[in-house]
């Protein structure tokens, strides 16, 4: 949340997003394409569930190229999920009626199925490939716009100049000069004085802005989600229109880290977030030259910070399987 004293803290509630967005639905996502596809078509997925094998106890057969009827299959297996085999089986029966028997010499394990490409569907009949829970993920990370909130609330404070932080309200937040100047000049000078409507209004801006929002797959269904860290959708297949954009973006988030260095490095931050708005380095050239750069990000984001999320496009996605695992990945 957004305190009374103008800074955030280290929780991770990201407020509301706006009610006018709407997530693209699942059945409209047809044409994923598959990376090993060489025609780059639409693909078909199985959807997770639960699968029996049944394993030959053989120990001889001990090969772990394959891992098919032999001991060190039954092993890997048994290590993973045998805790979970009763839950696993009842999922199982759900979708497999019936009785289940195990051939004598053989061992049942229940694995869940994990998301892997199914067939290949060259036609536009219909949807191939059904998707729900699409997500909206942020250029910017969380992390780094509340870092960089936190740095210009604790240089205004320590050197009393409401700009830096009022250039962020102005620029990656949409708002008005005359408010936003009110807001931190408020935010400065008397902890308590921005009313709570006011910081939940900012907390959701700083959170949902369109400018640096991206829809596609869920951090669970990505190989190469970044967490706290920048997330490029900079790539070739990204909309042309949106390049200046993504330039703008990207020189923001290089300040911001540049900026983060900086105050861990003179140990200003304590933890991810809080910083230590009494420090003496504060005051020094080398953080007006911090906040210079800081400044001319925030300005370069202006042109853009009425446009929407850039909603879920197939061309910048692909499904890809790595180590066994099928997930989705930014197409490079």
């Amino acid at each position: 949340m957004l305190r009374q004293d103008g800074f955030f803290d280290e929780g991770s509630d990201r407020g509301t997003a706006p009610k006018d967005w709407v997530k693209t639905p699942g059945n409209a996502v047809i044409e994923v394409k598959a990376k090993d596809d060489p025609n780059r078509q639409k693909i078909k997925t199985r959807m997770q569930g639960v699968e029996r094998i049944d394993i030959q106890l053989d120990k001889n057969k001990t090969g772990l190229v394959t891992y098919d009827n032999n001991m060190a299959y039954y092993q890997l297996l048994k290590s993973a999920w045998g805790k979970m085999q009763y839950k696993l089986q009842q999922e199982y029966a759900k979708d497999h009626p019936g009785s289940q028997n195990t051939k004598d010499g053989f061992v049942t394990l229940y694995i869940p199925k994990k998301y892997q490409p199914a067939t290949v569907s060259y036609g536009a009949s219909g949807p191939s490939m059904k998707y729900p829970d699409l997500a909206y993920h942020h250029n910017v990370s969380f992390l780094q716009l509340r870092r960089v909130w936190n740095f210009c609330m604790a240089y205004g404070k320590k050197n009393s100049d409401p700009k830096p932080l009022n250039d962020l309200i102005v620029n990656l937040l949409n708002l008005e000069p005359g408010p936003a100047n009110q807001l931190a000049e408020n935010f400065l000078s008397t902890s308590g004085a921005v009313s709570a409507d006011d910081r939940t209004l900012l907390f959701d801006r700083i959170t949902w802005m369109g400018w640096n929002l991206v829809e596609g797959p869920p951090s669970s269904h990505r190989h190469d989600d970044p967490g706290e860290s920048f997330d490029d959708f900079d790539t070739p297949y990204l909309d042309p229109i949106y390049s200046g954009r993504m330039t703008a973006i990207k020189t923001l988030a290089g300040v911001i880290d540049n900026m983060t260095r900086q105050v861990q490095a003179d140990k200003i931050i304590s933890a991810s977030l809080t910083i230590d708005s009494t420090a003496s380095n504060l005051s020094g050239e080398t953080y007006q030259g911090t906040v210079s750069s800081l400044r001319a990000a925030f300005l370069g984001i202006n042109s853009f910070n009425e446009e929407p999320l850039i909603q879920f496009d197939p061309d910048m996605w692909e499904y890809v399987i790595a180590s066994g695992d099928a997930r989705f990945r930014v197409r490079r």
